[in-house]
């Protein structure tokens, strides 16, 4: 597993449920509802992830971490955020809350996961594969 598998594992794993617990009661109940839920949201990083990483990589040279991360991450919100409004029809200050609940809670965490004194953590995944 590289880096980037591991980045998103971990972004898949912390945002879906923030955005479940988040929208699940400002959509309809039952199970098909609920569903369309975590599907969208594991939708929305898969589709995401991939480019925020790549623009990261682009961007590396032209501007510092700080700047960086706050275009990309507040890029990332707007477009999962109207995802969500988009597909599962939730009221847009919701979507976006959503959304930047949800990137705030994975991007902190890849944060403390790449600290120097974790780096057994995204070393074993790097040497996964």
């Amino acid at each position: 597993m590289g880096l980037q598998t591991f980045a998103l594992t971990l972004s898949l794993l912390i945002e879906a449920p923030v955005v479940w617990l988040i929208l699940r009661r400002r959509l309809p109940a039952g199970r098909e509802g609920q569903g369309r839920i975590w599907l969208a949201a594991l939708a929305a990083t898969l589709i995401t992830h991939p480019l925020a990483w790549n623009a990261n990589r682009l961007l590396v040279e032209l501007a510092p971490f700080e700047l960086r991360a706050a275009a990309i991450e507040l890029t990332v919100i707007l477009v999962e955020g109207l995802l969500f409004a988009g597909l599962l029809r939730a009221p847009r200050g919701a979507a976006l809350a959503s959304s930047a609940a949800a990137n705030a809670a994975s991007f902190l965490a890849g944060l403390w996961v790449l600290q120097p004194s974790h780096a057994w953590l995204w070393g074993w995944a790097a040497g996964m594969g």
